[in-house]
C-alpha cells in the first residue's frame, strides 16, 4: 500500500513537470521573430559607395538597411558608422571597404 501510494506520487510530479516543459516550449512560440537585416548606415560625412550582391557600386544613403553580402566603401574625407541592433556601431574611417558577412 505505502508502496503504491509513492508510484502514484511519483507518477503525479512527473506529469506536472512534463506540462510545465510542454507549456514553456508551448510559449516560446509567442516570442516575436527578429527581422533578416538589424545593420543600418549612418554617414557622418562625404560620400559612401554601397555594392549589393556583386552588382554595381551605388552612392549609399544614411538609414539604409545592411545585408549579407554588401560591400560599403568610403571615399576620401568621409566617416560613417554601421549601426547593429540599435545597440553597437562600427565606424568607418575614409577610404575603407568592409563587407558585411
Amino acid at each position: 500500500m505505502k508502496k503504491a501510494r509513492i508510484l502514484i506520487i511519483i507518477a503525479v510530479l512527473a506529469l506536472v513537470f512534463l506540462g510545465g516543459v510542454f507549456l514553456w516550449f508551448w510559449s516560446l512560440g509567442s516570442v516575436p521573430k527578429t527581422q533578416n537585416s538589424e545593420l543600418k548606415l549612418a554617414i557622418n560625412q562625404g560620400a559612401v559607395y554601397l555594392t549589393r550582391g556583386g552588382g554595381f557600386e551605388e552612392q549609399a544613403r544614411s538609414g539604409m538597411e545592411l545585408m549579407v553580402g554588401d560591400k560599403l566603401r568610403t571615399g576620401k574625407g568621409s566617416t560613417a558608422s554601421v549601426l547593429a541592433y540599435g545597440m553597437a556601431d562600427l565606424r568607418l574611417d575614409q577610404n575603407t571597404e568592409i563587407i558585411i558577412e
